[in-house]
């Protein structure tokens, strides 16, 4: 069934998708890039966004109890938060070497931009909503 465009807004797992999405169009990049660029900041590229993935996987699968259990999520997602900013530098320099081109590079600047405002929401919303746990 469809949703009316006026009442739809993202949802609240939408930064796990984002990450997916990320890592995903960054190994077609990768993979489709010539094969002599592999190892000059392709093979860390993608790694990167694997971790991405990997850490907000693993932030949404702690379910807190307690403050420390909270805390925990919050450093999946710090460490996610930083690991975007690497990202950032890293297609900067495949962008400056002409290894990435700037239509690919535009595209996944973009969806890193999307996954740190989407973490930033929920972390946010994590402050908010775990404030009462022992």
């Amino acid at each position: 069934m469809s949703v009316l465009l006026k009442n739809r807004h993202e949802s609240e797992a939408q930064f796990i998708h984002t990450a997916r999405e990320l890592e995903a169009k960054t190994r077609r990049r990768c993979v489709n890039a010539p094969k002599r660029y592999t190892f000059y900041g392709l093979q860390e590229l993608w790694a990167t966004a694997r971790r991405i993935h990997s850490d907000v996987k693993q932030a949404n699968s702690v379910f807190p109890a307690n403050q420390h259990e909270v805390q925990i999520r919050r450093d999946f997602f710090i460490r996610a938060r930083a690991e975007l900013q690497d990202y950032i530098s890293q297609l900067e320099l495949l962008l400056e070497d002409g290894i990435m081109t700037p239509a690919n590079a535009e595209e996944l600047a973009g969806l890193v931009d999307q996954e740190d405002r989407l973490i930033k929401a929920v972390m946010k919303s994590d402050r908010t909503r775990y404030a009462k746990l022992p």
